[in-house]
């Protein structure tokens, strides 16, 4: 995948199928955080250069090949068979491909595993705050996949990015409970 020049806009993306997606993004330098139905997300990500969606961006029931790989290495991550992933499968491929389709890179990722790849336990957070989390971390890969600071669970059937390394999370997702809400708190980090 060829990111062409400096990247300065990046997106993270947890997308939900039965409610709004929440988009981390660094537009420019500056944060911005936004609750999307799945119409406003795909006017949201047109002005990126590289986002990383949780959400399967190819299928294969019930596991992928790289997330075959992902499971004997110790990773916990949902089967595809499960109920609700084939619309979330459908909704991720329709967002990647028009993406896609104007040049913007696009990668899969999945935040619980971004956590054991840098040996940090996931924290325990509660309502909309995990959704907050998990888009913080997607754009966190992002930034650690242009530094090249990446783990990729590649298969025939697609690609899984990891951070390498730890990365700064508590800071940026701070930042984002203080841009969501007045209480940072309510994230119970």
């Amino acid at each position: 995948m060829n990111v062409k020049g400096y990247a300065s806009n990046l997106a993270g993306v947890d997308l939900a199928v039965s409610r709004r997606s929440v988009v981390v993004a660094q537009v420019s330098g500056s944060l911005v955080v936004y609750e999307l139905s799945k119409d406003e997300l795909l006017r949201a990500l047109f002005d990126m250069d590289v986002v990383a969606i949780d959400a399967p961006l190819t299928y294969r029931e019930p596991y992928r090949d790289f997330e075959l790989m992902m499971l004997r290495r110790g990773y916990r991550i949902l089967p595809l068979s499960m109920k609700g992933m084939r619309k979330l499968y459908l909704m991720a491929s329709e967002l990647r491909n028009a993406l896609s389709s104007v040049g913007i890179a696009v990668i899969e990722t999945h935040p619980t595993s971004a956590f054991r790849a840098m040996g940090v336990p996931k924290p325990r957070v509660r309502g909309k705050a995990k959704d907050y989390l998990d888009a913080s971390l997607c754009l966190l890969t992002v930034k650690s996949f242009l530094e090249g600071n990446v783990i990729v669970f590649k298969g025939k059937d697609g690609a899984l990015v990891l951070p390498r390394r730890e990365v700064p999370w508590k800071d940026l997702f701070s930042n984002v409970m203080r841009y969501v809400c007045d209480d940072p708190e309510r994230a119970c980090l």
